[in-house]
């Protein structure tokens, strides 16, 4: 029995992954890199964590865990030109901020594949919030819209109760009994 929740086993394939990635909503080559790369994310903590190689690594592993058994895939979108930009590396606030003031938006915080210009040539997955609306990715951070977004969708209680950005911080910090992170 795994150790940790969405353990990738020995014999995972990229069959595998990729049937995965396809059962939360994958539909092009994009969604499969992030999803890969969050993969492969959550399992190096995992084993970091096994080593005691990182003092936080359990609780990394956890939070990449929590977004991969919960989350799913939305559909990127140009931002409606009625809607204006947030604050520049303010994804999480911008967004809460935004759902909570519009009925029709719902939050939603995980993982977006982006490139990072002249850094890497391979988009790379971040951490980040947007909101949705009729499942479509609404991103009033980014000025280019992500290649790829996954993630877990909140309503606005749940966000009250965790009471610190990115969700998936305190919900991961339960899960390894640490103490919670407050604003």
């Amino acid at each position: 029995m795994p150790k940790y929740a969405n353990e990738p086993s020995q014999e995972h394939s990229e069959i595998t992954w990729r049937d995965e990635a396809i059962a939360r909503g994958a539909t092009n080559a994009s969604d499969h890199v992030l999803y890969r790369q969050m993969r492969e994310m959550a399992e190096s903590y995992r084993q970091a964590a096994d080593a005691r190689f990182l003092p936080n690594a359990e609780y990394m592993h956890a939070r990449i865990a929590h977004v991969l058994e919960n989350g799913r895939f939305f559909e990127a979108s140009r931002k409606p030109k009625d809607i204006p930009f947030g604050r520049h590396k303010k994804c999480y606030s911008n967004s809460f901020r935004l759902a909570l003031n519009n009925d029709a938006l719902t939050y939603v915080d995980g993982f977006a594949l982006t490139s990072l210009g002249d850094l890497n040539d391979e988009p790379l997955a971040i951490e980040h919030g947007w909101v949705v609306r009729r499942q479509r990715v609404i991103d009033v951070t980014w000025r280019d819209v992500g290649h790829s977004y996954f993630g877990v969708v909140y309503s606005l209680r749940e966000i009250a109760d965790n009471g610190y950005f990115p969700l998936m911080d305190n919900i991961a910090l339960r899960k390894c009994g640490l103490p919670l992170l407050d604003h």
